[in-house]
């Protein structure tokens, strides 16, 4: 008897059969259209990153109160304080970035936007504040802009792998999925052990119809998430249109 997948495969390419051409053209030139969870999960990798990034420890320049205020979500309290270090020392780049990040949790993305335009215009070469505007940018789902700064942050520090995931996840986006595949085929042989990467790239391969290169790819994703519909309907797409349907 088939297996699970290739029952969903089968599905998959029967469904594919009897779509029109114009629905597959848009599939694949717009490949977000079909990825409704994508962005909210991009959103929420975003979240987790920050967070991850700015524990106690990376608040230990700042008076007690500003750290505490911070910690404990009260933005408003916290802001003054950032504001401050800034006026007294525009050198103290960390609170750069936590008074914008107090404006972005606090609803004022365009304050942390413009503050941190601010802050390119002073050091262009800092590479983070490039990969924060991405962050502020991909909030508002402003889509090419954050595709701009991302690019120049992968470009004045490409050591910031993030920054470059996030330049080819774009660039997919849009439907510019030559420039993806080298962004993000790039990066994975420079990061060989991150899977999120090889799963971004797969998804550049799948929606370029370079079914074989993206198999191998995709198959590894759903072979660590059997159960995330999204990879299993991307690998069942992959398997179909390479021919590989075991019995």
């Amino acid at each position: 008897s088939f297996r699970y997948k290739h029952f969903f495969v089968m599905g998959i390419g029967l469904l594919y059969s009897h779509a029109s051409s114009a629905d597959k053209e848009e599939n694949i030139v717009a490949p977000y259209i079909i990825e409704s969870n994508d962005f909210r999960i991009t959103q929420a990798s975003l979240s987790n990153s920050a967070s991850a990034t700015l524990d106690e420890a990376s608040l230990n320049e700042f008076n007690e109160e500003a750290k505490q205020a911070y910690l404990k979500g009260d933005y408003a309290r916290a802001i003054p304080h950032f504001q401050s270090v800034i006026a007294a020392d525009p050198t103290v780049l960390k609170a750069w970035e936590l008074l914008g990040r107090s404006y972005g949790k606090s609803g004022e993305r365009e304050k942390a936007i413009a503050l941190w335009k601010k802050l390119k215009i002073l050091r262009p070469d800092y590479a983070p504040v490039y990969a924060w505007l991405g962050e502020s940018y991909l909030a508002g789902n402003e889509q090419q802009q954050a595709l701009e700064v991302y690019a120049q942050c992968a470009k004045l520090d490409p050591s910031r792998h993030d920054a470059r995931l996030f330049q080819g996840k774009l660039l997919r986006w849009q439907g510019a999925l030559d420039e993806a595949i080298d962004v993000l085929g790039k990066l994975a042989e420079e990061a060989p052990t991150r899977s999120d990467v090889r799963l971004e790239l797969g998804r550049a391969y799948l929606a370029n119809r370079q079914y074989e290169e993206a198999k191998p790819l995709l198959e590894e994703a759903h072979d660590a998430a059997p159960d995330n519909p999204d990879l299993t309907m991307r690998d069942a797409m992959a398997l179909f249109h390479s021919g590989d349907v075991t019995v």
